[in-house]
């Protein structure tokens, strides 16, 4: 029943992105839904959790003892203890169901629409997929070492080395990060390395603004900059 769920709101969000290719309105609430998607996730792919807020605070614990309201009188305390590692497990599958959903079984309408609006001549469109699939990656390396349906990536990875050719300086650097975090995966990696010729000249104007060119020429090429 849930798949089911997924899958409606994955082709409405694809619908979506393809409307914002034409519609401003649509255009600025879909770059506003894409950036509250990454925001939901760090850059490591997992899931911030409640936990995780707190440790940012200075509460760091192996567990967190958590008081009910209205179950403290005459002294009396209900104590809940998280598992931390129950939490994360349970962040890790709900993450890889998600990303099952959005990318299906190579043939997802989401990153066909992703693929379309990279290509697209709305700037803030771009700079939000770009960042979606730089959660992606990072995600899909996260959880997927090997063992990724390629072909659901062939023209994203090829669109990124255009960026790196001719995007703006930001965009240019967000590419980077979004192939660096695709060269951990075997078969991106292998990919990546096919393509050395084209795209370690684009990573040599970059070096100074990001360290992520500097790691993506040395596996691409196997020499360091």
């Amino acid at each position: 029943m849930f798949s089911i769920y997924r899958e409606v709101a994955v082709n409405s969000i694809a619908e979506a992105l393809d409307s914002s290719l034409k519609d401003g309105k649509a255009r600025k609430k879909c770059c506003r839904a894409l950036l509250i998607l990454c925001g939901h996730f760090s850059s490591t792919g997992k899931i911030p959790t409640k936990t995780s807020i707190l440790k940012q605070a200075g509460y760091d614990h192996d567990s967190l003892e958590v008081k009910l309201p209205g179950q403290q009188e005459e002294g009396q305390q209900s104590e809940v203890t998280i598992s931390l590692e129950d939490e994360a497990k349970r962040g890790e599958e709900f993450l890889k169901k998600l990303l099952e959903s959005l990318i299906g079984d190579g043939e997802s309408p989401f990153l066909k629409s992703i693929s379309r609006c990279l290509d697209c001549k709305h700037l803030d469109l771009v700079r939000a997929c770009l960042m979606i699939v730089t959660w992606l990656s990072s995600s899909l390396s996260t959880l997927y070492g090997a063992g990724l349906h390629l072909p659901a990536f062939l023209s994203i990875i090829s669109q990124l080395k255009g960026i790196l050719e001719n995007g703006e300086l930001e965009l240019k650097t967000l590419a980077s990060l979004s192939l660096l975090n695709f060269s951990k995966i075997s078969e991106c990696k292998t990919l990546l390395k096919t393509m050395a010729e084209d795209i370690a000249p684009l990573l040599h104007g970059l070096v100074d603004v990001t360290w992520t060119a500097k790691q993506l020429h040395a596996i691409v090429s196997r020499e360091n900059l």
